[in-house]
């Protein structure tokens, strides 16, 4: 989307080197079209701290000429993050590519399943532009803002509203997978698109140490939050009994069977969701940001990271059967769609998924929840982080954790209400 301008040019301005004019070029004739004659440029950043973990964002103000008319636009740029800890950087650069490929390879062959039915393309950002040379790594999108697009207040659970919708697109994405998977029913999925090798969790994954050490920090924090509440001493002997193995855990319960598997988000919470909203502030529309860590895997991995991050437990465990009935409901929408295809699973069998992969979310959820309700300025940064003092800087992070729980009436309500549900279904027992 674009508006007329009425005042003077921007200058180009390089605040990242790596935004080049020529980049921004490419960007604008691909959004605009060829006849798009580049004026000028800056960046705006518009993040807060612990918005962005592996990438750094912001946006590119451009001003431009089309046929004698003064117009401006903008984009969003996400530049590879460098920082101090040399793994970090490895991983970042890895995980860029992912993103990079994702929309540049796979994504217009999971629209291409879609929209030869005479559906509409995921609800993902355009990408106009993606450079992956090794430590310039530049992708410019869609700057979703301009078509009212906004992020959900990450400190709020998501209500039923929301929830909907974001389970309704993870279905639509889960199901242009099965269609893709279908198309290439010989060939192995992440041999054909590379974007889909797990870093973090794949037979290989380059990167399980750290995220490893990640969890098992956090993991340790839960408890310790758990300690401090009577009756729940069952609880806290689980999670530390399961620390020792959670990457062991985890990769079980990544390894897809063979009439599940979908190509899963991989990173679908809260910071990772924007929406828009009509008149009376009723979301009607979502978009679905990031997919540096798609991979394959059961779509229980996928909604069970969602629902036990980004919503309350009451919410969670009162409407868990509406829930997993709407994403069925536009997943086999979707599929049927194509004519020639039947969901290749049930309701059922995705019901029996979800709750054998509940550890999954909840793992996870020990991890993101104390970042969705921290202050901006509590959020950790690793920015100045070196592996040397990765355990200093999580053991750190551990106590900023406990010290949440008691400063912020959410944090252990999210906790108990997820443990809760894992004593009911018999997981800790």
């Amino acid at each position: 989307m674009s508006k007329k301008k009425t005042n003077g040019f921007i200058k180009d301005t390089v605040q990242y080197p790596f935004i080049t004019r020529d980049l921004v070029t490419q960007a604008l004739k691909a959004d605009q079209g060829e006849g798009a004659v580049l004026r000028g440029w800056r960046t705006k950043d518009f993040t807060q701290k612990g918005d962005n973990f592996v990438c750094d964002v912001t946006s590119v103000l451009v001003d431009f000429e089309v046929s004698g008319d003064l117009r401006e636009t903008s984009y969003v740029a996400k530049t590879r993050g460098h920082r101090t800890m040399e793994s970090f950087n490895q991983m970042s650069g890895e995980l860029f590519s992912k993103e990079g490929q994702f929309y540049t390879a796979l994504l217009p062959e999971l629209n291409k399943c879609l929209t030869s039915n005479g559906s509409s393309p995921l609800r993902l950002p355009a990408c106009y532009i993606a450079n992956l040379e090794p430590n310039q790594e530049v992708i410019l999108l869609e700057d979703l803002r301009n078509r009212g697009f906004k992020m959900f207040d990450r400190k709020k659970a998501m209500d039923m509203a929301h929830s909907v919708l974001v389970l309704e697109e993870l279905a639509r994405f889960h199901g242009a997978s099965i269609l893709l998977q279908k198309k290439y029913k010989n060939e192995d999925i992440v041999a054909k698109f590379p974007c889909l090798f797990d870093v973090w969790f794949g037979k290989k994954g380059r990167f399980s140490a750290q995220i490893d050490f990640l969890i098992k920090q956090n993991m340790q924090a839960a408890a310790k939050v758990v300690d401090t509440v009577e009756g729940y001493e069952v609880v806290s002997k689980w999670i530390r009994d399961l620390q020792p193995r959670s990457m062991e855990v985890l990769l079980d319960q990544l390894v897809p069977t063979t009439n599940l598997a979908v190509i899963n988000h991989g990173d679908c919470w809260n910071n990772n969701i924007l929406f828009r909203y009509d008149n009376d502030n009723t979301p009607v529309e979502v978009m679905l940001l990031d997919l540096q860590i798609a991979r394959v895997a059961n779509p229980g991995c996928d909604l069970n990271y969602f629902l036990y991050t980004s919503l309350n437990g009451s919410l969670r465990h009162n409407y868990l059967d509406e829930l997993l009935g709407r994403y069925y409901l536009s997943l086999t929408s979707t599929i049927e769609a194509s004519g020639n295809c039947d969901p290749p699973f049930s309701l059922e069998d995705l019901r029996g998924d979800f709750d054998a992969r509940r550890r999954f979310g909840v793992i996870f959820a020990m991890l993101i929840v104390p970042v969705l309700l921290a202050e901006s300025e509590d959020t950790p940064s690793f920015d100045d982080m070196t592996d040397d003092t990765m355990p200093e800087f999580l053991e750190k992070r551990e106590n900023q954790i406990v010290s949440l729980a008691e400063a912020n009436p959410l944090l252990r309500p999210r906790f108990l209400s997820m443990f809760d549900e894992l004593i009911l279904k018999g997981v800790i027992c």
